[in-house]
């Protein structure tokens, strides 16, 4: 393959990631437990681990486990 095919097919495999990355609304398409007990994780803990979150002044929290999300 010439250079110049292989730059364009990085190019669109890039473009083609960044769209499916882009489309993972957490909101939306992600799996979530109904009930955090099922997770595993204590609602007390968790709770703490907000608590402590909040304290950071950061931007984002959001925990995972198996694919689904537990809390956010």
């Amino acid at each position: 393959m010439k250079f110049k095919q292989k730059y364009i097919i990085l190019i669109c495999s890039i473009f083609l990631l960044n769209i499916y990355s882009y489309s993972q609304n957490p909101k939306k398409n992600w799996k979530r437990y109904k009930h955090v007990e099922q997770s595993g994780f204590s609602i007390e803990k968790l709770d703490i681990a907000k608590k402590y979150y909040d304290s950071l002044n950061s931007s984002a929290f959001m925990i995972i486990q198996n694919g689904n999300v537990v809390a956010e």
